[in-house]
């Protein structure tokens, strides 16, 4: 199927929080300080997301 701008497989985009690809163009930090409730359930399911901020 290809692969994204990070080298991983490509994969259906649900929604925009859960765009992968653009974690380390400023998305994390962006939830971060604009949606904290969010960011907090995302750091619980996906860990790796501080290694973007």
């Amino acid at each position: 199927m290809g692969k994204n701008a990070n080298g991983e497989d490509y994969f259906i985009r649900l929604g925009y929080i859960t765009s992968r690809d653009l974690l380390d163009k400023g998305t994390a930090i962006f939830l971060k300080l604009n949606y904290p409730e969010i960011f907090a359930k995302l750091q619980k399911a996906y860990p790796g997301i501080r290694n973007n901020l």
